[in-house]
């Protein structure tokens, strides 16, 4: 039998037809392969929107319509950014994160961790205020909008201008009491007027908002910052950089957070206050600076996120985690003063 089978395999026919069936089984083989492979994957359209997104519901909870496009074109240039400590200052090694960069062209002169997520504290409200001058932008709403104080807005703390219950304020008052003394309650308030008094919907909406920006490490809890359940909003220095920019298209938003002094409440009203801006920056008259917003984080420490003009060249910047207010600003005022020789 072995001969037998030795003999046809000599044969040209055998080898022929062996060398045929080996080729065809092998051709059976690879597309085998093929379909089962594609078949253990889930089609793209079966996906959830958010696959792969820690945090977000799988469900979107209110339509989203992207917002206008930013004024700072992406993706900033690092090719030339000082990186880490610098100069080996001391303020400079207290500061957890940071960035400065020139808004003209989009370079960052100095970074130092400027993608790792912090928690930020108050400065959340500037993403609030950036959507309430777009939708003025979009003729939603009027700086002249009266809005009534809701019970829900008196009840949070932190600081506040004490809204009470039967009061009612035009928007602008508002803006300028979130913008110049960082007041929560407001700021509550100017959010809920947009959604019907649903703050979740506008935190939604600041975290579409954040993700139109391009802001990938961010995350809103609420409309003004203050902590909920131990834990905070949290965003990085260079996405800050970003909102800081877009806020630059509205000069009247910048002219309230670079105002140093002003008044909530009618002069005869004994309920007046007076609102001192908490920016140390402004407050001291730290030449060329505009804005934005500080703010003290319970979790990392005290954040600035800041706008200066010196020279013709306008620089946007963000501090974060810093222990000590102090050497925050001085850290920024060095900063300023190295960014103008670069």
């Amino acid at each position: 039998m072995n001969k037998l089978l030795e003999r046809l395999a000599a044969t040209p026919a055998w080898r022929t037809f062996g060398i045929v069936l080996a080729a065809v089984l092998g051709i059976h083989l690879i597309v085998l392969v093929i379909f089962v492979s594609c078949n253990s994957r889930i089609p793209v359209e079966q996906l959830p929107a958010d696959a792969g997104q820690a945090g977000r519901e799988t469900e979107t909870k209110t339509p989203h319509t992207p917002g206008p496009p930013g004024i700072l074109p992406l993706p900033l240039d690092y090719t030339k950014a000082v990186k880490g400590d610098l100069n080996n200052w001391y303020e400079s090694k207290q500061v957890q994160s940071g960035i400065l960069l020139e808004i003209g062209n989009r370079r960052v002169l100095w970074e130092k961790a400027a993608d790792q997520p912090v928690p930020i504290g108050p400065i959340a409200r500037l993403m609030t205020l950036l959507l309430t001058f777009e939708a003025i932008d979009g003729g939603s709403l009027t700086l002249d909008d009266t809005i009534g104080v809701t019970s829900a807005a008196t009840q949070i703390g932190g600081t506040k201008v004490y809204l009470k219950v039967g009061e009612s304020f035009p928007l602008r008052d508002l803006i300028k009491s979130a913008a110049i003394r960082g007041a929560n309650d407001s700021t509550y308030l100017i959010a809920c007027s947009q959604t019907d008094g649903d703050e979740e919907k506008f935190v939604e909406k600041m975290n579409f908002r954040a993700e139109d920006l391009k802001m990938v490490n961010t995350k809103f809890l609420n409309s003004h910052g203050l902590p909920v359940s131990g834990k905070e909003s949290v965003s990085t220095a260079a996405d800050l950089a970003v909102l800081a920019a877009q806020l630059l298209k509205y000069p009247q938003l910048l002219e309230w957070t670079g105002t140093k002094r002003d008044y909530f409440r009618a002069e005869n009203n004994p309920a007046r206050q007076t609102m001192t801006n908490f920016n140390n920056l402004v407050a001291g008259g730290l030449p060329g600076v505009d804005g934005l917003a500080t703010g003290k984080s319970n979790l990392t420490g005290y954040n600035v996120v800041f706008s200066c003009t010196r020279n013709g060249r306008r620089f946007v910047g963000a501090v974060m985690g810093v222990p000590d207010y102090k050497d925050r600003d001085k850290f920024v005022k060095k900063l300023l003063e190295w960014a103008e020789k670069q």
